[in-house]
C-alpha cells in the first residue's frame, strides 16, 4: 500500500515528529511505501532519508505554504497517487483534506471541547477518525462523530531512568542545580490564545510553592516569548517576581533539542508540573513517568488517563 502520512518530519523532536519516526518506520518494515508529507520540514522538494529505509520518502511543501501544507497537497496526491492519506496534526487546519477520492484517516487529539463548529465539517470528510483518549472518543460521540481509539506509546529504549543523565543535565543549567534543590519541570509549546497549557495557573502554583519551601527552582521547556497571540512568559515571570526561580529552554528553540537531552531533562526533574486544561493527549506526561519522574496535573480531559494511580 502507498501511504501518504502528513505530520512533522521524523527528525523533529516534537511529539508529532517522534511519533512519525516510529510509525512510518513500522509501516515501511511491513512493506508499505510511505510518503511522509512534512510541510514544515523544508521548502519544495523530496528528501529520501536513508535513516528511514528505502520505502520512506519525506516530501516538503512550496515556500510560504501553511503548517498543514494545504497549497501543495493536491500536487503531491496527483504525483504519487497514494492509496491512503493519514493526517497526524491538529485537524483544525486541514481545509483541503478529504476532498479527493483517496480515503483520508484523520488523527483527532480533541484539544478543545465541545468540538469547535469549524472543525466538524473537516472531520466529517474523513473516512476514519483516530483519537488518542477515551475521553476524546466520548466528546466526538456527542457530535455524532465515531472515532477509533488509538493509544499513543513511546520508545522505552530511549526514555528510561538515568542517574548519570540527571547529574549531567542539572549541572548544565546556569547556575547549576544543586543536589538539595527541588527542581520542578514543565514541558509544552506556548502558542495561541487562550492559554491552553495553563501557564498563568502554573506560575501561581510555582510562586506559592517556592514561597513556602527553600531551594526550589523551575525549568520550563517551551518557547518563552510565545507565538500566535500567546502570553509572553518572560514578561509574566518578571511581573510575578520569579526571575530567581524560573528559567527557560535555550533561545534556539525548545523543539531543536536531541532525544538524549530530553531523556536527561526528565530525569533531572523532581516532579513534572502540567496545568493544562484542555489536552487531548500529553506526551510529556508519558515520557516523564517512563524516566521515573512523578507528575502533577489537572484532573481533567484526556490527561488523567496517563495517571491511573491518582493525580
Amino acid at each position: 500500500m502507498r501511504v501518504f502520512w502528513v505530520s512533522d518530519a521524523p527528525w523533529h523532536t516534537t511529539g508529532y515528529g517522534i511519533t512519525t519516526k516510529y510509525i512510518i518506520g513500522r509501516m515501511a518494515e511491513d512493506g508499505h511505501e510511505v510518503f511522509c508529507y512534512a510541510p514544515g520540514a523544508a521548502h519544495q522538494g523530496l528528501i529520501a532519508g536513508s535513516d528511514y529505509g528505502p520505502n520512506v520518502k519525506v516530501l516538503t511543501s512550496q515556500f510560504g505554504d501553511d503548517r498543514w501544507g494545504n497549497g501543495s497537497l493536491a500536487y503531491h496526491v496527483q504525483t504519487f497517487n497514494p492509496d491512503l492519506i493519514i493526517t497526524w496534526l491538529d485537524c483544525q487546519g486541514l481545509g483541503q483534506y478529504g476532498w479527493s477520492e483517496v480515503p483520508t484517516f484523520m488523527w483527532t487529539p480533541v484539544d478543545t471541547w465541545p468540538i469547535p463548529f469549524a472543525e466538524i465539517p473537516i472531520l466529517n470528510r474523513a473516512r476514519k477518525l483516530l483519537v488518542p483518549s477515551r475521553w476524546g472518543q466520548e466528546v466526538l460521540k456527542r457530535e455524532e462523530l465515531e472515532a477509533e481509539y488509538v493509544p499513543i506509546g513511546i520508545d522505552l529504549d530511549l526514555y528510561d531512568t538515568s542517574e548519570e543523565g540527571r547529574v549531567r543535565w542539572r549541572k548544565q543549567l546556569q547556575p547549576p542545580v544543586e543536589d538539595d534543590t527541588f527542581l520542578i519541570g514543565s514541558v509544552g509549546l506556548n502558542t495561541g490564545m487562550p492559554d491552553r497549557k495553563g501557564y498563568g495557573f502554573e506560575f501561581d502554583v510555582i510562586r506559592e510553592f517556592s514561597s513556602k519551601h527553600k531551594n526550589v527552582r523551575c525549568y520550563i521547556h517551551t518557547n518563552a516569548q510565545g507565538d500566535g497571540g500567546a502570553i509572553n512568559l518572560l514578561e509574566l515571570r518578571h511581573a510575578m517576581g520569579l526571575q530567581d526561580v524560573i528559567c527557560f529552554s535555550r533561545p534556539t528553540g525548545s523543539i531543536t533539542e536531541n532525544p538524549l537531552f530530553m531523556r536527561d531533562m526528565y530525569n533531572a526533574f523532581d516532579v513534572l508540573l502540567h496545568c493544562g486544561m484542555c489536552e487531548g493527549i500529553g506526551m510529556p506526561l508519558i515520557e516523564s513517568q517512563a524516566c521515573g519522574t512523578p507528575i502533577v496535573l489537572n484532573s481533567c480531559t484526556g490527561m488523567t488517563e496517563h495517571a491511573p494511580g491518582g493525580y
